[in-house]
């Protein structure tokens, strides 16, 4: 079976100070192994949602790429959800995002996936094997150093369960001149515009409720550790991190208009 995966993380957390809609955090702060529906959708389902969003800008203009927030709009969703994206294994990434009034923010903590190739024998692999390879991988049990502040404050209270899912199979639509060059998809070839084969994904997810209005400041660090294998048995993580993913966002949330407009009418 051909082992291979596909990667893009993120890490992010809320805090109660900036929060205008809580929701019920997991026991511990820790990772719920249910999938709850939020927003008229599953975390599996959004999480599929999210990665055919991250897929469907070219490589010059796509969330993940950024390292401004130039295109933190692009081909966003309709609806109550926004999504965020972290980096290809960078560090010290700065982005600049406005956010619309009233957004859900949905984005992984950690998340990695699997890609069929084209002109490879990865169709006959089960989806079973699929999920047992990006189970293991490490998006999954190899997860570590996840870590977030919002406006200065360790995140040590999140307002939100952190949901680890697989998404169902599914396909994405992708540009040309995409993000999956083969040195990020583990094709033998890059990935050419048109409609992927199938893609599973598995990963830690958020939907943190709607900030408040006004200036943000978001810090994103999440990583994954080497391990040492001897004979397939592990002996324990390393100094090193195979995958390390640091994004500073300046988020500007936007007053509701409509609550604007409300106002000045009672003050008529």
């Amino acid at each position: 079976m051909n082992k291979k995966t596909i990667t893009t993380t993120i890490v992010a957390c809320g805090f109660i100070a900036a929060i205008s809609m809580p929701l019920t955090a997991g026991a511990d702060n820790k990772a719920d192994n249910k999938d709850p529906s939020v927003y008229g959708k599953t975390y599996a389902e959004w999480s599929a949602k999210w990665s055919q969003w991250a897929y469907s800008s070219p490589e010059n203009r796509n969330p993940i790429a950024d390292e401004t927030g130039a295109f933190c709009a692009e081909n966003q969703p309709k609806g109550e959800v926004w999504f965020l994206a972290g980096s290809f294994g960078k560090t010290g990434v700065v982005r600049d995002c406005p956010i619309p009034a009233n957004k859900a923010l949905f984005y992984p903590i950690i998340e990695a996936g699997w890609i069929d190739c084209p002109n490879s024998a990865d169709a006959d692999t089960t989806d079973a094997d699929v999920r047992n390879v990006i189970a293991t991988g490490f998006a999954g049990d190899g997860a570590s150093l996840l870590t977030s502040t919002l406006d200065g404050v360790p995140v040590s209270s999140l307002l939100t369960p952190i949901v680890r899912t697989q998404s169902p199979n599914f396909t994405a639509n992708l540009p040309a001149n995409n993000i999956w060059i083969k040195s990020r998809s583990g094709c033998s070839e890059d990935l050419p515009a048109g409609k992927t084969g199938r893609v599973i994904t598995d990963g830690y997810w958020i939907m943190l409720p709607p900030l408040k209005p006004g200036i943000h400041t978001l810090t994103l660090h999440g990583a994954s550790a080497n391990w040492t294998l001897d004979n397939g048995v592990n002996h324990g993580i390393s100094d090193k991190w195979n995958f390390d993913n640091e994004v500073t966002y300046h988020l500007t949330v936007l007053a509701d208009e409509h609550e604007h407009d409300h106002d000045h009418d009672h003050h008529k």
